[in-house]
């Protein structure tokens, strides 16, 4: 008989299954200790008796503030496991390479520890990966493995907030199933390949044009050196609410048929090289809420007008090169975040 349980008891150096005598497919320790005993310091060896239940298919002990490295023994007794959430512990140490040995996982999240070391190639080998696969805020360094294009399966990608600093992988049109791709706050170099968070790194080159075909919902590519004008294919996604370039150096006219096109709902192009005048027709998407062309360099003498049932709820066009009247509901002078 398979069972569910939330651990009950939590010994010195061991961890006991209330029932050992049934199949536990279903381990649910999160934020057990700190819940219960906060000033508790457990260190990542009491786990490895956890190593003896082969049967389990989802493991969760995040958010236990477990010290240590991740166990390299028995971790691949796991074969069924298709869900391992390690979130916010303070594990250290680099990944231990039998862990992709569990060819069943499914996701994976290992984000807000201390994780350092390199990336392994051998990451491509948990090619079931599908809902998540998170190492967000650890110390990892090197650079990105081209291993990950084996994540076929692989709908989010979360590498935010380590110091990757090699170039980012290419060819990642093998990731066809992904939705997002969080790499912010890293030293990546390169040109940009793939969406949706890649904010704050040193990326350059232009706007591809196979980004501008794909249906993607959120774009933020600000805090970069990106240049060249954007493609018109880019706004002629109905999907698309967020684009975030700010802080770039693209430059060109913007589509003079941009609202005729698309839905966005933010548009920050604030602190780039845009010139030409505003398209009249921007007043004509129905969704858009926030709009920033801060510090540009547009210019002329009339600006669109926002009839009474805009949706606009903020705009900056300040320190560009416009003359004439624009509209009170612009707020001027303000940077954009």
């Amino acid at each position: 008989m398979e069972f569910k349980f939330r651990l009950l008891s939590i010994g010195l150096g061991h961890l006991q299954p209330r029932s050992p005598s049934r199949n536990v497919v279903t381990l649910d320790i999160y934020s057990f200790v700190t819940s219960l005993a906060p000033e508790v310091v457990v260190k990542s060896a009491v786990l490895a008796p956890l190593f003896r239940i082969t049967t389990l298919t989802k493991l969760d002990i995040s958010s236990n503030s477990i010290q240590g490295e991740l166990p390299t023994n028995g971790i691949a007794n796991f074969i069924k496991l298709l869900h391992l959430d390690l979130r916010e512990n303070s594990f250290n140490g680099s990944i231990p390479t039998k862990l992709f040995c569990l060819q069943r996982l499914q996701y994976l999240d290992m984000s807000s520890n201390m994780l350092n070391g390199i990336l392994s190639q051998e990451v491509g080998a948990l090619r079931k990966l599908r809902t998540k696969a998170i190492v967000a805020e650890n110390r990892f360094s090197g650079g990105l493995s081209n291993s990950l294009l084996h994540l076929t399966e692989l709908q989010v990608l979360d590498l935010r907030n380590n110091s990757p600093s090699m170039q980012i992988p290419t060819n990642t049109r093998t990731l066809s199933n992904i939705s997002t791709i969080a790499l912010s706050k890293n030293q990546l170099t390169g040109h940009v390949v793939e969406p949706v968070d890649l904010s704050e790194n040193d990326l350059n080159g232009n706007f591809p044009e196979w980004l501008a075909e794909h249906n993607i919902e959120t774009i933020i590519l600000s805090d970069n050196k990106l240049t060249g004008s954007l493609p018109t294919p880019l706004f002629q996604s109905l999907n698309l609410s967020v684009l975030a370039l700010s802080r770039n150096y693209f430059s060109g006219e913007l589509s003079r048929n941009i609202g005729d096109t698309t839905s966005v709902m933010i548009l920050m192009l604030a602190s780039n090289n845009f010139l030409g005048t505003i398209p009249k027709t921007i007043s004509k998407i129905y969704r858009l809420l926030l709009l920033d062309l801060l510090q540009n360099k547009f210019s002329g003498n009339t600006f669109p007008s926002f009839g009474p049932d805009a949706l606009l709820a903020y705009g900056d066009v300040s320190s560009n090169r416009l003359s004439g009247e624009v509209p009170v509901n612009f707020a001027l002078g303000t940077r954009s975040p």
